[in-house]
């Protein structure tokens, strides 16, 4: 959104090419392009951040960044699950915790959409699938959540365990706030 609000998404899809050498308008490019990486760099997770600073272009960092997580989002899909799962509150505020959870979440969900129905059979549907599919996901980050709370809370997360069904995890969260 940054880049289209700055009208330099030609430097990811090439339409913006880099002029000769010899043209005056090389240093002009030249400070677009290093400024559209440093936008594109400071977007990446620290961990991976410097696998793409050597990238030579904004279309280069673009095509490699496309080329890795593109079309299979499974690397990245994979270390975000290893990190949720080591994520724990430890001394953090339960605020801090769950907003921790909250951004790993959203990226994973983000990656992993729930299939939607194409043949126009789920709007004739009675069972309610899609709603429990929902539900799992939730039910599956509520329990994310309460595993990571430290022990100080044994007695809310026994309670919300106890109750059927599961909380949403907003009202699980109040519960524990």
């Amino acid at each position: 959104m940054a880049l289209g609000t700055k009208n330099k998404q030609g430097f990811l899809t090439g339409d913006v090419a880099m002029p000769s050498l010899t043209s005056p308008k090389l240093q002009q490019w030249q400070r677009s392009d290093h400024m559209v990486r440093c936008w594109l760099l400071n977007s990446i997770s620290q961990e991976l951040k410097e696998n793409f600073v050597s990238c030579k272009s904004a279309k280069h960092l673009w095509t490699d960044l496309c080329e890795r997580y593109g079309k299979s989002n499974a690397p990245l899909l994979f270390q975000l699950k290893k990190e949720l799962r080591n994520i724990s509150q430890g001394n953090d505020s339960v605020v801090e915790y769950f907003t921790k959870l909250k951004r790993y979440w959203d990226d994973i969900d983000e990656l992993e959409v729930i299939p939607q129905c194409d043949c126009g059979a789920m709007n004739a549907c009675t069972c309610n699938l899609y709603k429990q599919m929902l539900d799992m996901s939730s039910r599956e980050k509520v329990l994310n959540f309460l595993m990571g709370l430290s022990d100080v809370y044994e007695h809310p997360r026994s309670n919300i365990l106890a109750m059927d069904p599961i909380p949403p995890l907003n009202k699980v969260y109040s519960i524990v706030q």
